[in-house]
Parts: structure tokens; sequence; C-alpha cells
């Protein structure tokens, strides 16, 4: 009993060490805890132990094989509105956008008060939108097969992180209307406007030793009308950027720098798990030991490659694009059954606990930290069970700057007929306020030897996406902002 409570308070440092260390995400692995919600750290499938919680592989009696494969995709933030806003503002000038392009490749000068209030409410507006912190794309790959016999059990999987991180170019915004004198751009310059708000007033006095005074309030002015936020840094910003490209002949403003950084980390590993009773029929430990392969990717592409159609895949893979690094890694897990029935079980989980560290395509090193997660399953009666996780450390990826989870899951199932199980739950990212949470469902068949089960899971946050294209009008479409799917075929003998 010494050496239980030793153990105990050993991965109880850990865990207090590790409160505040990130991560990628947690991936729902399999299709019986994607079901239940994404719970699966105490419900004790052995045949998932080696990710879920080791400590389930002692429980293990019987020779068992599975293979799984699954997919995970999410807008964080505001990105599907704010590139839909983008979008809809281009789509709504039709032909006037090809013209506008042209004006300011050429510097011709702009005709009217609207077209300079349509290109200040694009790049002033619309445009920063994009560059908010934690808003992108996120998602995630992964797959395996693995054997469990007795306390022990072998896995193959891979997991594949990967991220669009929206940027705009401030350093280097080259944000001119055409070229020339300021004065040949803006058509009513000189003509006494002058800002009405406290920012405008602020901005065109900043602006004043740039460009000079009755051009800085125009400017601030015709900004102002288009209903650019002018006290928001950023759009202060991009204006500034504007009269200072445009008075000094720099770059057209469709040569901006502004693109999507593309990321991620492909983790290929192979495992030992082993499980072993410290109190018989009480208390639990594993720990699987694997070696690992993991390929990070990293590019940006500019905007204008992404509507010129560059191969974005091809780009990734390029050799220059990626690195390959070998490392390994060590998953510890604990379960618990306080009750006589078995009926009670609560669980926690540490992966990578030694933090294994790629060598990253991009700046620095891709460091993969540790994730700790806790759960319990209850059994109510013997075809139902209920079951809840959550997150212990707060897990921030790599793959999209400012954007962290921290889960709660929680889920059911009922087992009927003897060989059917229906499944439903739910998961709310803890760490991001805004966000709705996501609801779950599955299926599992059991024939004999035989286990079948399909997931899947849509977010509550949806967006209505316009479906028109250039220059028409149309409907919408709506679409949810994470989607999720996971299969396993089994076997049991």
């Amino acid at each position: 009993m010494k050496k239980s409570l030793g153990v105990l308070v050993v991965l109880g440092i850990v865990c207090l060490t590790a409160v505040n260390a990130y991560s990628e995400e947690w991936i729902l692995y399999g299709g019986r805890a994607l079901g239940m919600g994404g719970a699966g750290v105490a419900v004790g499938d052995t045949t998932t132990s080696f990710y879920w919680n080791p400590a389930n592989a002692a429980r293990n009696k019987d020779i068992s094989l599975k293979i799984a494969g699954g997919l995970s995709l999410s807008a964080e933030g505001n990105v599907l509105q704010e590139a839909d806003a983008i979008a809809d503002t281009i789509d709504s000038l039709g032909n006037t956008w090809v013209s506008l392009q042209n004006k300011m490749d050429t510097g011709m000068a702009l005709a009217s008060d609207t077209e300079i209030q349509q290109l200040l409410d694009l790049f002033g507006t619309k445009i920063i939108g994009l560059d908010k912190s934690g808003q992108g794309i996120v998602g995630n790959l992964s797959g395996g097969l693995s054997i469990a016999y007795n306390h022990f059990g072998i896995s193959g999987a891979q997991y594949a992180y990967f991220g669009g991180d929206p940027n705009v170019d401030y350093s280097n915004l080259n944000l001119s209307f055409g070229t020339g004198n300021i004065n040949n751009i803006l058509p009513t310059v000189g003509d006494g406007s002058t800002p009405a708000t406290q920012s405008g007033i602020d901005l065109a006095a900043a602006l004043a030793p740039i460009i000079g005074a009755t051009q800085a309030n125009e400017l601030a002015y015709q900004a102002e009308q288009a209903g650019v936020p002018l006290s928001d840094p950023k759009a202060q910003q991009v204006i500034t950027g504007i009269a200072e490209a445009t008075s000094g002949n720099s770059l057209s403003a469709t040569q901006n720098n502004s693109g999507l950084y593309l990321s991620g980390i492909s983790i290929l590993e192979g495992g030992i798990t082993y499980g072993m009773p410290l109190v018989e029929e009480k208390l639990y430990l594993g720990i699987t030991i694997k070696g690992m392969q993991g390929q990070t990717y990293y590019n940006f592409i500019k905007y204008d490659d992404i509507q010129s159609g560059t191969d974005i895949t091809k780009d990734l893979q390029d050799e220059k694009n990626s690195k390959t690094t070998t490392a390994f890694g060590a998953d510890l897990g604990v379960l618990f059954m306080p009750l006589d029935n078995d009926s009670l079980r609560l669980g926690l989980t540490a992966r990578n606990i030694n933090k294994p560290k790629f060598d990253f395509a991009g700046p620095g090193d891709y460091e993969v930290d540790m994730q700790i997660r806790a759960g319990a399953a209850y059994n109510v009666f013997d075809s139902l069970c209920v079951a809840a996780d959550y997150d212990i450390t707060e897990n921030e990826t790599m793959n999209l700057g400012g954007f962290s989870s921290q889960m709660f899951n929680a889920g059911l199932e009922y087992t009927f007929l003897g060989f059917l199980s229906a499944r439903v739950g739910g998961f709310k990212n803890m760490a991001d306020a805004e966000s709705g949470p996501a609801y779950t469902g599955g299926l599992g068949v059991h024939l004999i030897w035989l286990d079948i089960d399909l997931a899947g899971a849509v977010s509550s946050d949806e967006v209505e996406i316009e479906t028109a294209t250039t220059g028409t009008s149309g409907g919408t479409e709506t679409i949810r902002e994470k989607y999720a799917f996971f299969f396993n075929v089994g076997l049991a003998f």
C-alpha cells in the first residue's frame, strides 16, 4: 500500500507542475469515445488503452485487435464570418473591384468618394478582421492498429495536427491607392472635410506630418464615412500605411504580403503498453513507452498565391518546407475503482510526460508538451454507462497563435438487444468562453467476436456563408464551425 501511495504522490506532483503546460488539442480517438462526447479515460476500452489510459491494460484478459481512423476540423474564432465578409464585399463590387484593382496597379486617380470609401472599408475594416489572436483553422487526422493481450498492448498509430493562421502584413503594408502625391488619389481633397470623432481627429493629427494637414483630414474623414473603426490600433496602422505608401510611390495594395501561415506535425508512433494492479481489483497503474517519428510542416502562402491556384499540398510536401526527427515518449495512467462491484471508475492520464521535441520547419522547435486528463465512468446498470473527462492542462497549439483548448467531455452509452450500443454526448472548450458546445453521437455493433463503432460530432456554432458567384445575387448556406468523424473495427477472442 505504501508503494501505491508513493506512485499516486509522484503522479500528483507531475500534474501540479504541468497545470500551465501547453500542447496540442486532445484527439478524441476511437468511435466509442467520440460517440460518448469524447470521454475515454475511465470508460475501460482495453484496445485503446495505449491512448486513453494505459492502466486499463491491467484489466485485459482476452486477445483483442482494433483498427481505427478519424478526423476533426474546426474554424476557431470568427474566421469564417470574417472571410465571408471579405468575399461578400468583393463580390458586391463585381466589375467595380476589377476597375479598382487596375487603378491601384497603374496609379490612376480614384474617381469618387464612393471608391475611396470602398477600399478603406475593405482594407481598414474587413481585412484586419482576419488578424485576430486565436482565429483560424485547426484540425487533426489520426489512425492506428492496436493489439491487447493479458496485461500488454502493442500499438502503431499516426497523429497529424495542422492549422492555418491568417496574417495581415502590418510591417510592410504597401497599401498604396495609386502613385504620386496623395492629392491626385483622393478625389475631393481640399474641400474642407474634417473628421468628426475624436479618434478621427487624433489620427489626422498623426498623419499630418506625413501627407500634410489637408490630406490627413480628408483621409481620416473618408475612413470615418466608410465605417472604419479608427479607435482600433490595427485600423490606425492600416490607414497610416495607406498614407505612407500612397504618398511615397510604394507598391500597390494588391501586392501586400498578407497571407496564411500553414503549419503542422505528423507523428508516427509505435508503442508497448503494460498495466499492473497496485491494489488488487482497486487500483491499477499503466505505462506506454513509444518510439516517435515526427515530420513538421511550415509554409507561408500569400493571399494572391491562393487566389492564383497555388498547389498548397505540394508546397507543404516540398523538402524545404518540412523536417523529420525521431524521439521517444512515455505516457502514464492510473485507474481507481472504489466500489466492490467495479461500477465506478476514476482515471488519470498523463501523455508525453517527457515532452518530446522535434525539429520544426518554422522558427524554433516543435515541442509536444505534456497533456493531463482526468475521467470518471459509472455503470448505472449493466446496459447503461455514463462518463465524463476534463483536461487538467490547457493545451495551446503551435499551429494557431493564441488558440488553446481545455475540454470538458461527457456522454453515455446504452446497450440493447445484446449487440447494439447507442451513444450520445457533447464537449465544450472551457478555454474559449465564446465557443458553443459540440454534440456527438455514435453506434456500436457487437457480433460474437466482431466490433464495429461509428461516431460523429458537429458544433452548435454555425455561420451563414454566401453562395453567390461574383457579381450575382444568390442564397446562403449554413455550415457548422466544427466537424469530427471516427470509425473503428475490432476483433476480440
